[in-house]
């Protein structure tokens, strides 16, 4: 069995992806492929999601914010700030 450090060929194949500067390539190509199994929505679908999303972020930015208003108001009477 040859150790590594005889053969330059086996030496060259054993060094780690990393040190050859192959894994960056193989990580975008493996990215890439999972990308192409992604099931992607349609133009209308991405634009109601969308907007849903939107609409949902506003409502709870405003509870949040009334909830903050009442509670600093309460605080203010009750400390005297």
């Amino acid at each position: 069995m040859a150790r590594s450090g005889s053969n330059p060929r086996v030496a060259r194949l054993s060094r780690p992806l990393a040190k050859r500067g192959g894994f960056r390539l193989r990580f975008f190509v493996e990215v890439w492929g999972e990308l192409k199994k992604s099931e992607w929505p349609s133009r209308g679908e991405a634009i109601r999601m969308t907007g849903i999303v939107l609409i949902i972020t506003t409502l709870i930015g405003l509870f949040l914010g009334g909830i903050d208003l009442i509670l600093n108001i309460i605080g203010r009477e009750t400390i005297g700030y």
